[in-house]
């Protein structure tokens, strides 16, 4: 999915655990300084399931920690 200006998508790995990978749409970088280098895709934490998962990628992102 779609979100502002990220695209977000759950993905099971492993069976049982849900992560959001989050990219740019624009494709450059994120940046997540001062707390790291840029990376291509962020990975969020694993959760029990997508939407929780989906639901704290959405979270990242209007905290505003990265750009």
């Amino acid at each position: 999915m779609n979100y502002k200006s990220y695209s977000i998508e759950t993905v099971e790995d492993p069976p049982g655990e849900w992560k959001a990978h989050i990219r740019r749409l624009d494709g450059q970088p994120i940046s997540t300084e001062p707390y790291g280098p840029k990376v291509p895709v962020l990975v969020t934490h694993a959760f029990f399931s997508a939407e929780a998962a989906l639901k704290e990628a959405k979270t990242a992102i209007d905290g505003g920690g990265m750009k």
